[in-house]
């Protein structure tokens, strides 16, 4: 181990410190400073072995700070125990992975309790960042930009301005009495200069000792439901006249230490800001007047002026008060004074402390004003973006980084201490406290301030506010079914162990499900969804973007709203339905999942845990076998492990295979197939809007569907010979794999005996896969020589390009849902949208536990279709084999790519294409369509059933240049190669449409003659035919 130099314990009570030449006191019992003489020469060693060593020195200087420390110490122990259990869980890990981890490291000298004690570290450092960041930093500033990747040229160093000033806001916000509330619910509350240096006291609970999980719970439960005092120029006693027990004032300190260490005075600051940014909102003031109008508190500015201005009226004065009746006469006045620049003024002194605090906050603009903003803001940014160990590059593609998400302060409270609920951001405070178990009754309870909590028809505990004030609830459920609805606020309900049904209405809700199958509606605005352990259902309704769905443990069900949310699947088999027209991010996690991403361009559809930050880099191979469908818009669909399917739709889309044997699937698309798998899809690359072809990489099979489609595979190989971009990588051949396994139904549906289909893997997953490539092709497993190829019902052109391919022109892939409803029905579905209404009715009919994924290959209507190969017929050998499938082999084929089609297996494919011609496949059983066109109807039909064919639809038409009763053409045309019996239609001449017009007679007024009043004119015709018109030439 290698010494720091670091300092682990600096705040120790004053009569406990062992300075050099103090030696312990001769007693056993802790004196009480300011109480008990110490002995001279003597230091209280009973004092200081109550104080805890922690990571920071100051772990001691308040009993809050101490809880701090007390939970990470405590978490720390919690995943070093849990880790150790996973080590030694029999069949966890393999013999080898257990050795090495108990085996000791030469170089460091690591052995196993090392490494226990650094994989737990790891990931407490990464809970602290999250907790940092997303509930702290940003409960201060919003608008700290997310995360960028870790940025090299950015120095994330603690600057001077941060250090010495800006970060000592804090000192604003203390009260003079920190709250404590014991789990009984009896107050035990101390005073903040006695919490200081002070061990002693954080386990006192006013009647007795406490453990120091209680102790823990005691303070956040009760500083989570104090309000702190307002970010500003105030502070209290305890800090400026007795800090720490001594007569200290912290706000002098701190205005020394700015001065002592150079920090530049308020308008400087701003000053050198400006110049660096041209940020209007840190530009100098320049004079009091307009500083005045930028405090929080307009009356503070005469202390101000008091204390730095340079008015004779105010250099002259020798009192305090003096000196403030003085500026109290020239802010009133408004005179020449106050817009005096501000270099001759005094206002460049204002120290930088004391004014940042009194500035005031902009409107959206988070708790500080501009100034220390301004830099508490840029130092967050650096400090994240400039952190090449930053929880969510570190842990990029790694399903702790999706857990780390869904974690808070008040889970790690909770997991460490007795404090059961609180807010689930312990930032926010709650207006109300309330817990299920307190309201047994139906009555309306009278909650104060005008609210009630009602309980409705079906249960459900209501908070009600008919004002609708926008109140902060915290609600606790029972283990128990819970039925829990919110008002207007920003809301926490813990659903607790029970199937719960919970809804936070209006306002930044956060919902937990915890154990148990819950519903959870988040409502209007943005919202964080965690359904815990359980199959869950959580719907995000509207919002501003910032809606966050946590499926947690288990199969769950997602639907985003029609705003920008992300989706975060969690371990199991879940299903992600997204409304908005852009998600910000949808993670399926570990398991095989379902994703639609609905309208729109979405940021990125990731089956698994999502590589982030490096696309191309650092995939794995394990994942589960996910379903990916981006709907209509532009949309990324990354695969990642696991053999995926994706599914085509509307848009220029890519499609990331990546590892395992993926697929794109034309199944329920409307339109013929145009895929070519060789258009490479890159990460993080503009559209070409003259090419708005979908790209693909490494996706391994294609199928088409019903309609007429055109098929390319991709040149990638099994030959190790082969160019690094053209090797099919381990890890994506198609193996034989298992079949999924039958798992009894969840919920209400297990009385009916039905299963569930899960698990499984490779080639036996999918239903008839197997037999297509052992019986149908005559291969072997693993497969992953080129692609397959699938063309489905319709007229197919195929092309399997570079490598050894398998086409099939018949056979397609079918992906679909089975659901087992609550009453023991089935359904089966194309889409997870139908099954939205189920999954959320009340009562519900769908637990999403019992939602599974169908992979099947299907035989599609046969027809003919064409195998296509680059070369001339003269530069392959084409083999009919015994089971009925031809070979093609590119004999003259060279290298790799384009230039060789390699060896190809077809299977129902009925005509070869090469570049000189096409040829009828060996073995395939097709018919000419004969030229009938002039022939008599009986003619044709002779010349047609002869030909193996029948006569399809026959119609008629007029032809000037066809006899009636001669046939005028056919479809398909003559010369087409169809199947045996295939119909070929008929259109029949009736001959020419000539008409002979009829005879029509004018009966009217003389030629000449002059006419006058009403005329009468008539028209006769000899055929019943009408008249159209009679024109009159005067």
């Amino acid at each position: 181990a290698f010494r720091t130099g670091h300092e682990f314990l600096t705040d120790i009570a004053h009569n406990a410190a062992p300075h050099p030449g103090l030696v312990p006191d001769s007693n056993t019992t802790i004196g009480v400073f300011g109480v008990d003489a110490q002995d001279p020469g003597t230091y209280d060693d009973e004092l200081l072995d109550r104080h805890l060593v922690t990571g920071d020195g100051r772990g001691n200087e308040n009993i809050a700070l101490s809880a701090m420390h007390t939970i990470f110490h405590a978490e720390h122990n919690r995943l070093r125990n849990d880790i150790d259990r996973l080590i030694n869980t029999p069949g966890f890990l393999t013999p080898a992975e257990v050795a090495a981890w108990h085996s000791v490291h030469a170089g460091s000298g690591w052995g196993y309790g090392e490494r226990l004690f650094q994989a737990a570290r790891f990931v407490t450092e990464m809970e602290y960042q999250h907790l940092v960041f997303e509930e702290f930093a940003r409960k201060m500033q919003p608008r700290i930009n997310p995360f960028l990747g870790g940025i090299t040229d950015i120095n994330p160093a603690i600057k001077a301005e941060f250090a010495h000033t800006v970060y000592r806001l804090g000192h604003s916000m203390l009260p003079e009495v920190i709250a404590r509330l014991n789990a009984d619910g009896t107050a035990n509350d101390i005073r903040l200069r006695d919490a200081f240096l002070n061990p002693v006291a954080f386990n006192e609970t006013g009647t007795g000792v406490q453990s120091a999980p209680q102790a823990v719970g005691s303070l956040v439960r009760g500083l989570s439901r104090q309000v702190g005092n307002e970010l500003d120029e105030f502070i209290v006693d305890a800090v400026r006249n007795s800090l720490v027990g001594l007569p200290l004032d912290l706000a002098a300190i701190n205005l020394a230490r700015g001065r002592s260490e150079g920090i530049p005075s308020l308008n400087s600051a701003r000053r050198q800001f400006f110049n660096a940014t041209n940020d209007s909102s840190v530009a100098p003031y320049p004079n009091w007047f307009e500083f005045g109008l930028n405090l929080k508190h307009a009356e503070s500015l005469v202390n101000f002026v008091a204390a730095y201005g340079t008015d004779p009226s105010i250099t002259g004065a020798t009192t305090l008060a003096a000196k403030r009746d003085a500026a109290r006469q020239l802010v009133a006045a408004n005179g020449p004074f106050m817009f005096a620049p501000a270099a001759t003024s005094g206002l460049d002194t204002v120290d930088f402390w004391i004014g940042g605090l009194a500035e005031r906050q902009a409107v959206f603009g988070g708790l500080l004003g501009s100034t220390f903003n301004f830099v508490f803001e840029k130092q967050l940014e650096d400090l994240q973006n400039g952190d090449r160990f930053y929880y969510l590059q570190r842990l990029d593609g790694l399903n702790l980084r999706d857990q780390l998400e869904s974690n808070s302060l008040a889970e790690l409270a909770r997991r460490n201490s007795d404090v059961g609920g609180t807010m689930d951001n312990v930032f926010e405070t709650a207006d109300f406290n309330l817990d299920v178990a307190s309201f047994t009754g139906t009555a309306p309870v009278d909650l104060g301030s005008g609210t009630q909590l009602l309980t409705l028809a079906d249960g459900t505990k209501f908070f009600s506010d008919p004002q609708h004030r926008g109140f902060n609830i915290m609600f606790n459920g029972t283990s128990g079914n819970d039925r829990m609805r919110g008002d207007v606020g920003d809301d926490t309900f813990y659903g607790g162990a029970g199937n719960d049904r919970i809804e936070g209405g209006e306002g930044n809700d956060t919902l937990l499900g915890g154990d148990g199958d819950d519903v959870l509606f988040g409502g209007p605005g943005d919202d964080v969804l965690k359904g815990g352990t359980g199959h869950d259902a959580l719907a995000s309704g509207p919002g501003f973007g910032g809606d966050i769905l946590l499926g947690g443990d288990g199969n769950d069900f997602l639907l985003g709203g029609d705003d920008g949310v992300e989706h975060f699947g969690g371990p199991g088999d879940d299903v992600v339905v997204d409304g908005a027209q852009r998600a910000e991010a949808i993670f399926g996690g570990p398991g095989d999942d379902w994703i639609y991403a609905g309208d729109g361009h979405d940021g990125g559809i990731f089956g698994d845990d999502g590589n982030v930050f490096d696309l191309l880099a650092g995939l794995s191979q394990i994942g589960g076998d996910d379903v990916l469908d981006g709907g209509p818009g532009q949309d990324n669909h990354f695969g990642e492990g696991g053999d995926d399917i994706f599914l085509m739709n509307e848009g220029t889309n890519r499609y990331f295979g990546d590892f395992g044997f993926d697929w794109i699937t034309q199944r329920g698309w409307p339109v013929p197939a145009d895929i070519e798998l060789d258009l490479l899809a890159l990460p993080a690359t503009p559209i070409n809007f003259n090419d708005l072809r979908n790209k693909y990489r490494m996706v391994d099979g294609a199928s088409g569907w019903d309609l007429d489609d055109h098929i390319r595979g991709d040149s990638r190989t099994n030959d190790p010979a082969a160019p690094i971009e053209l090797f099919n990588l381990p890890g994506t051949e198609l193996t034989a794999g298992t079949p999924p396994v039958a798992e009894p139904a969840v919920g209400p549906a297990a009385a009916f005996g039905q299963s569930n289909f899960r698990g499984g893997s490779g080639a036996a997953k999918i239903a008839g896969l197997t037999d297509l490539i052992i019986n149908g092709f005559g291969k072997t497993f693993p497969f992953n020589a080129g692609n397959i190829l699938l063309g489905g019902g319709g007229r197919d052109l195929i092309e399997g390009k570079g490598g050894d391919d398998l086409i099939d022109g018949d056979s397609w892939l079918n992906v679909q849902l089975r659901a087992v409803m609550n009453d023991g029905t089935v359904k089966l579905v194309d889409s997870p949208v139908d099954l939205v209404d189920d999954v959320f009715a009340d009562p519900q009919r769908l637990n999403p536990g019992n939602i599974s994924i169908i992979r099947s290959i299907v035989r599609g209507a046969p027809a003919v279709d064409t195998a296509v190969f680059t070369g001339p017929r003269a530069d392959y050998a084409v083999t009919l084999n015994g089971n009925g499938t031809v070979t093609v082999v590119h004999t003259a084929g060279a290298g790799f790519g384009t230039g060789n089609d390699g060896t190809d297996t077809l299977r129902n494919i009925e005509l070869l294409q090469f570049s000189d011609g096409t040829i009828v496949a060996p073995g395939a059983d097709v018919r000419v369509v004969p030229n009938v066109v002039g022939m008599t109807q009986a003619a044709a039909t002779t010349a047609i059933t002869g030909a193996g064919l029948t006569v399809g639809a026959v119609t008629t038409a007029f032809s000037d240049t066809m006899p009636a009763g001669r046939v005028i053409s056919s479809t398909p045309a003559a010369g087409s190669v169809e199947l045996p019996g295939a119909p070929v239609a008929l259109v029949v001449s009736r001959g020419s449409n000539d008409v002979t017009p009829p005879t029509v007679s004018i009966a009217s007024p003389a030629a000449g003659a002059t006419v006058s009043g009403t005329v009468d004119v008539t028209a006769t015709a000899a055929d019943n035919v009408g008249v159209g018109g009679v024109q009159f030439l005067l």
